[in-house]
């Protein structure tokens, strides 16, 4: 399940991937709908003219650094901004996984970084407004930025209050990290008898032994707080509150 932190991340980042998948074909049409509406107006000698028989977006890149509107390696980064809205299309996992805590056993042995560019639409949108404001020759007018406005400045307006309320997740979760590494500190186990991650704690399946809930139930009893229990055991914080409501349940 995900926490208050990892839903909150969740719908910031769903705002900006609606917002991102817009913006990139907004542009991708107008670039397409220009050069088409520019060759209405040019003769197939003129070197302004786009190859129909050729791919058109190579041609567009090239123009779009031949006009001094973007540099090689802005392009570069442009078209590496356009490739994540294939990743969303097919792929959008990648860029909610990294906020799994189911996760966790998991990568443990399946190494994968994240992959969400928090950067990616503020960049498009620098570069998306340089090309439509510096394009050179006839461009294509539509309404499609009209019909979008409204739910742009939703999403727009709700993150900037969702990227307060992240702030603010994360350092109420610093604190509760940072007390928790004080009481870890102050805890040592004399022996791997005693030692929370003792493979006797856990059944084959990776869930608590008897004497594993054991071990929880009596680190909580000795003042743990739930998190550094799960971190000294290696197991989910659910599972350490669970055996602290069963603690309390027997007192």
């Amino acid at each position: 399940m995900f926490n208050n932190l990892e839903k909150t991340i969740l719908r910031y980042r769903t705002n900006e991937m609606m917002r991102f998948l817009f913006h990139i074909e907004d542009l991708r049409k107008f670039l397409v709908g220009s050069i088409e509406a520019s060759n209405l107006f040019l003769d197939e000698s003129d070197e302004r003219f786009f190859n129909k028989k050729k791919k058109v977006m190579p041609q567009v890149w090239k123009r779009i650094i031949d006009d001094n509107i973007l540099n090689a390696s802005e392009v570069e980064d442009l078209k590496s901004i356009i490739d994540k809205r294939n990743t969303i299309a097919h792929e959008v996992h990648k860029f909610t996984r990294d906020l799994h805590s189911e996760l966790k056993e998991y990568t443990k042995t399946h190494h994968f970084e994240p992959e969400y560019d928090y950067g990616a639409l503020e960049r498009l949108l620098k570069y998306k407004v340089r090309i439509e404001s510096k394009w050179k020759g006839i461009f294509e007018l539509s309404f499609r930025s009209l019909d979008f406005e409204l739910a742009d400045q939703f999403y727009k307006s709700e993150n900037t209050y969702l990227r307060y309320k992240i702030d603010k997740l994360y350092e109420q979760r610093r604190k509760i990290v940072e007390s928790a590494n004080k009481e870890l500190e102050e805890i040592s186990f004399p022996n791997y008898e005693e030692y929370p991650k003792n493979n006797k704690n856990f059944r084959e399946n990776g869930s608590l032994s008897i004497r594993g809930g054991d071990t929880c139930r009596g680190l909580l009893s000795k003042g743990l707080s739930c998190l550094a229990v799960s971190i000294l055991m290696d197991i989910d914080v659910k599972r350490v509150e669970y055996q602290k409501r069963k603690l309390q349940k027997r007192t």
